[in-house]
């Protein structure tokens, strides 16, 4: 009986030591799987709880006591164990059920689909931004091939040539479009990267005009209606600049018409412009930008009218006010530049006149300042100037003004260019034509409004001008062309006041480098032998390049 109760309980152990051991394998398997499925980094609350110090000696190899009094503290510690196991199991489940419900697989990385579908996303967007952007481009390339081929608004470009097929480039340089031939006619030579000489251009000009003018001048002894027709070469001029050693400017162009109002002479007849210039550039420390020095002879306009080329002005002949106050080729020394959006000219010259040199330094010196901005959708322009000579040498002067004053303002409203420009002065000692024997130091002043516009884009041109001077004495000269010359030599007494309206219509043949020109202007000038009218027709033509 003892030995069969031995072998009962020795079977009995063995039994649960075998259960136990297979049951804590098991578990400890199925968490070793679920912790390998597990990402890298899991949190601390997913983490696998360790197994207890207690049951792993459980699991060591060692002998067990066959007492008896062992039994009941075995089967407790089995019975925890399997609850234990059971609920790591079920904790391993849910473990699992949450890995599969965030879409993540047993290798730790998002779910292939989710990913899949981004860069399906991606790749979609990506293909339509490299669409547009081809489609972009295209376009670009199709409007820049459109403006070498035709040009911009319809006119001829410098890289027409270039657009076209290499087979026809074996014409001729201008292909007939004398237009840009005439532009390129000057451009000699030019290599920004010669060291000696950049630039090499030749200018030219040649403006004739015709005139018809009646004038209406009720003196005793004399008819009262005088009418005339006229014709001259207005202005013949041929010059040239070279630009050298990167810094230096020369430039020079003469007066070729040696003629007068139906005198059609060719010869030289003077300077126009005769100077040497040196462009230091920007200075960045002082503020300064263009910085220019030059010294030689000069075309010193008062007033943006005067200033402005005959070429590029939309009248036959500038106004009575402008040409009271005159333009003057002086012998000086000029400086130029710009500063907080403002470009300065600062000019000294010689009051002495040389018109086949440069002038001296012995009669007197004239100071002329000049500044330029932008304001009000165009450009605004201040002038000052003052003469200072001695009396003897005033009326051999350059200068008929002893000072003056211009503010001139050149812009664009409502789809009109217009210019508008106030004008003050004192003349210098005048003397005949009907007035007074002496004028002692008349003041002049008036206006001048000026708008222009295109009907046709860049070939018809229509313009207004209406123009208002009064003096202190009677010191208005009136206009020299063709009005004074209808009376046959007799001169015009001057004026205290006068007015006058100009209507004309241009037409561009390239711009103001070809046009031909016509207008009507209808003049009134108080003068102490009562108001004299006239009527002017015009009729210009101009080339230039």
């Amino acid at each position: 009986m003892v030995g069969l109760k031995y072998v009962a309980s020795f079977m009995r152990r063995f039994f649960l030591s075998f259960f136990c051991s297979w049951g804590l394998s098991l578990g400890c398997g199925l968490a070793q799987d679920a912790a390998e499925s597990l990402p890298e980094e899991v949190p601390e609350i997913l983490e696998i709880p360790e197994v207890p110090e207690e049951i792993e000696e459980l699991l060591k190899p060692e002998e067990v006591d066959q007492d008896d009094d062992v039994k009941d503290p075995l089967e407790d510690e089995l019975k925890k164990l399997e609850k234990k196991t059971k609920r790591q199991a079920e904790e391993i489940e849910r473990l699992k059920a949450l890995l599969k419900g965030s879409g993540k697989k047993g290798d730790g990385k998002k779910g292939d689909g989710d990913k899949k579908d981004k860069k399906d996303k991606k790749d979609k967007k990506d293909k339509k931004d490299k669409k547009d952007k081809k489609d972009k481009k295209d376009k670009k390339d199709k409007k820049d091939k459109k403006d070498k081929v035709v040009g911009v608004e319809g006119e001829s470009i410098e890289n027409l040539e270039d657009s076209k097929p290499k087979k026809k480039k074996k014409k001729e340089f201008n292909e007939g479009d004398w237009c840009r031939g005439l532009k390129g006619l000057g451009e000699i030579y030019k290599n920004r990267e010669n060291p000696w000489v950049q630039e090499v251009n030749l200018f030219g000009r040649f403006h004739y005009q015709v005139g018809w003018s009646e004038l209406i001048f009720n003196n005793p002894g004399l008819n009262s209606d005088f009418s005339t027709d006229a014709s001259e070469i207005r202005s013949f001029r041929l010059g040239g600049e070279v630009k050298f050693l990167n810094r230096f400017l020369f430039h020079v162009r003469a007066n070729l018409d040696d003629g007068g109002i139906d005198e059609h002479r060719i010869g030289f007849a003077g300077w126009d412009r005769l100077y040497l210039e040196y462009q230091a550039g920007d200075w960045e420390r002082m503020g300064l930008k263009d910085l220019r020095f030059g010294y030689g002879r000069y075309r010193v306009g008062f007033g943006t009218e005067e200033e402005t080329s005959a070429r590029r002005l939309p009248t036959v002949e500038r106004s009575v006010l402008n040409e009271t106050f005159g333009s003057s080729r002086a012998t000086g020394a000029r400086l130029e530049f710009e500063t907080r959006g403002v470009e300065w000219m600062l000019g000294l010259y010689t009051s002495e006149d040389d018109r086949d040199s440069l002038g001296s330094w012995g009669g007197g010196t004239t100071y002329h300042v000049r500044a330029q901005f932008e304001a009000l959708k165009g450009e605004f322009s201040l002038q000052a100037i003052y003469q200072d000579v001695d009396d003897r040498d005033r009326n051999d002067s350059v200068f008929v003004m002893d000072w003056g004053l211009a503010a001139n303002y050149y812009g664009d409203f409502k789809g009109w260019n217009l210019y508008a420009g106030v004008m003050l002065g004192q003349l210098r000692e005048v003397r005949g034509n009907g007035s007074p024997v002496f004028q002692d130091d008349p003041m002049v002043y008036g206006f001048v409004v000026m708008p222009s516009k295109f009907f046709i884009k860049k070939r018809l041109e229509g313009v207004i001008r209406y123009q208002w001077a009064r003096s202190s004495e009677f010191s208005l000269d009136y206009r020299e062309r063709y009005g004074p010359f209808a009376l046959g030599g007799f001169a015009v007494p001057r004026g205290e006041s006068h007015q006058s309206l100009y209507v004309g219509l241009n037409y561009h043949f390239c711009g103001h480098r070809a046009k031909l020109m016509t207008g009507v202007e209808y003049e009134r000038m108080n003068t102490n032998f009562g108001v004299i009218p006239s009527t002017t027709l015009w009729g210009g033509l101009r080339i230039s390049f």
